[in-house]
């Protein structure tokens, strides 16, 4: 992971509408990440063509993932001393939601308040799928191999297999 620098001034394009979603009411409050899936979250959200924040609070860590329309248009992930950005905070906070114990809010603001600019910008890519980013086994781990062999129908009272 690459830490990105803040941009020149020192703000972040996407400060004013995290500060602003945040004095909003939540539209989903203190969700836990041991219930939800975050990427599935914001794929909901982006079918519906949400436009809002979604701020996730991990052990050390805090993400606001941007979306406008449904479309993510920016991602932030403070990990401990390190700030990613963009697709990689995305993948990262989607990964790390999945094995630490934290919570999401969802906070909904009025299109009004989003850059015009952002009618024309790509969404940033990113993929929820599991493949890409899997549960981090226990330290220790043991991969069992299970076989298991189909029979023909339930067993029967008279010979019990």
């Amino acid at each position: 992971m690459r830490a990105v620098p803040e941009a020149a001034g020192g703000t972040w394009e996407a400060e004013a509408l995290v500060a602003e979603a945040l004095e909003a009411p939540a539209v989903y409050r203190a969700l836990s990440t041991e219930y939800t899936d975050v990427g599935r979250l914001v794929e909901y959200l982006g079918e519906r063509l949400f436009s809002g924040v979604v701020r996730v609070n991990l052990p050390g860590r805090e993400a606001y993932v941007v979306l406008f329309r449904g479309r993510l248009q920016a991602a932030r992930y403070r990990v401990e001393d390190r700030t990613l950005e963009a697709g990689e905070a995305v993948r990262s906070v989607l990964a790390d939601s999945r094995w630490m114990e934290g919570e999401v809010w969802v906070h909904q603001l009025p299109e009004e308040l989003f850059p015009e600019e952002w009618d024309e910008r790509e969404p940033i890519p990113w993929e929820a799928t599991e493949a890409q980013h899997p549960h981090p086994e226990p330290l220790g781990a043991v991969r069992a191999e299970v076989t298991v062999e189909a029979t023909e129908g339930p067993p029967t009272p008279e010979t019990g297999s």
